[in-house]
Parts: structure tokens; C-alpha cells; sequence
């Protein structure tokens, strides 16, 4: 079993382990207030790029509505996060100018926000997926020439960090957000069921310097899906679990 996949194992089973499904976690936006952080928010598609389009849904649209979300809740959070989106309206982003745009602000995160398509309508729920391949570690320091293509190799474990942490707040059950209206004390959960989160060669994250990962909401081929996914509450409420996950990871990063 290689390096990286031993590491997503233990990760996954100790907090598995430590929380447990839709278990009650606490806020993780207590940062230390004089660190800084840059994160990058990717809504995925756009312009003339639709993404999937089918039960009535287009992705693009929901992608930008879910990172101004997240944007929203990461700035109100006031934790040193400057937060940054690759587009902020219906405008097409070649995938290279995507990580071109996160690199130039050197953020600390990249998370690229998609739904999916599967052929099978019983596929249900989320899923979280960072590069495929082995971490090329300290070699980035001792090379003249830095291969593009191969930038996001050298984050492969922050980014498979990053990426059980947004699975796991996605599953848990959280205390209700501060100043969301009609919560009635309820904890917050989402909609959508866990598909896990796994290893993929992407393009979406191709050329990001830094840890990224690709979330896929849902999969609007299947009824469930498609239909939170056209609720705005229910993607509120994706939103802030996304944030907690993204503020927990920047509180432990390494």
C-alpha cells in the first residue's frame, strides 16, 4: 500500500473514530487572530460552460450560488481570511487561469466547487476528491525547472488532509449557525449522503500550488440530489459546513 494511501487510511479511520456520522462538533472558526490566510473559491463552469444541465438545474449556477456562500461565511467568520472567487459572475475561466488566479494570490487553500453527473441514478450524495499521486515532497526546493502540470503533486497530503476534513464536517451534525433564521436550535445538518472522499486526476486542480480539492455536491442525476441541490437552504447549510472544515484545516495546517 503506497505512502499517501496508508496516510488517507489512518486519517479517515481516526476521525471517524474521534467524531462518528452526524456527530455534534463544536465551531472551528476560534483562529488565531494575528494569522493570515488567502483562500481561493472555484466555482467550476460558467459562460457558455454549463456543466451538467439536466432536471432543470444548471450547474454553473449552482456552483457560483455555493462559493458565494462559502466566501460569505469564511469573511464573516473574521478569523484573518481573505477570501478570493476564480469568477464572481456567468464569465467562462479556462482551468489554467483557475490555479493561475490562486497562485498569484498565494492562497493557503483551493477548493473548486462542482456537481456531478453519474450515469447510474442511484448514485447519491457528495463527494470530495484531490489529485491522484505520490507527494513529490521536498524535490520542489531542488529542481531548476518546475513542471506545471505536476505543482499540485508537492501538496498531495495537505490536500488529502483537507479533503477528510470537509468529508467529515459534511457528515456531522454541527451546533446551528450564529444568526441563521429559523434553526430553532436545531443542529445543522445537510442534505446530501457521503460517497467518500478519493484520489482523481483532475484538471480542475492542475497547476495549484498549494492544498486543493474538488468538491462534487451532488449528483443531479438522482432525484434526491436534484432536488436539495435546487434549495437554497439546503445549500446554506452545505456552505457552513464547507467554511468549518475550511477554517479547521487552516487552524491545523502544518
Amino acid at each position: 500500500m503506497r505512502k499517501t494511501t496508508l496516510f488517507a487510511f489512518f486519517l479517515a479511520a481516526f476521525t471517524a473514530c474521534l467524531y462518528g456520522d452526524h456527530s455534534t462538533m463544536p465551531p472551528a472558526v476560534d483562529m488565531v487572530q494575528n494569522l493570515k490566510y488567502t483562500v481561493v473559491i472555484d466555482p467550476a463552469h460558467g459562460g457558455g460552460d454549463w456543466g451538467v444541465n439536466i432536471r432543470g438545474i444548471m450547474e454553473k449556477e449552482i456552483n457560483l450560488k455555493t462559493a458565494k456562500l462559502i466566501k460569505q461565511k469564511l469573511e464573516k467568520a473574521k478569523a484573518g481570511i481573505t477570501v478570493y472567487l476564480t469568477r464572481d459572475n456567468d464569465s467562462f475561466v479556462t482551468a489554467a487561469d483557475r490555479a493561475g488566479f490562486a497562485n498569484s494570490k498565494k492562497a493557503s487553500a483551493f477548493i473548486s466547487v462542482h456537481c456531478d453527473y453519474s450515469a447510474n441514478p442511484a448514485a447519491e450524495g457528495y463527494k470530495v476528491y484531490y489529485s491522484a499521486g505520490e507527494n513529490l515532497g521536498p524535490q520542489k526546493n531542488n529542481s531548476e525547472v518546475l513542471d506545471w502540470t505536476k505543482v499540485q503533486l508537492y501538496h498531495i497530503d495537505e490536500s488529502m488532509r483537507l479533503a477528510a476534513f470537509i468529508s467529515q464536517y459534511l457528515q456531522a451534525s454541527l451546533i446551528p449557525e450564529t444568526g441563521a433564521a429559523g434553526n430553532n436550535g436545531v443542529n445543522s445538518t445537510v442534505a446530501g449522503k457521503y460517497r467518500k472522499e478519493q484520489s482523481a486526476v483532475l484538471v480542475s486542480l492542475e497547476g495549484a500550488d498549494m492544498p486543493a480539492v474538488d468538491i462534487e455536491l451532488g449528483n443531479l442525476n438522482n432525484a434526491n440530489d436534484a432536488s436539495y441541490l435546487k434549495d437554497d437552504k439546503a445549500l446554506n447549510a452545505m456552505a457552513y459546513h464547507i467554511k468549518e472544515a475550511v477554517c479547521y484545516f487552516l487552524k491545523e495546517k502544518k
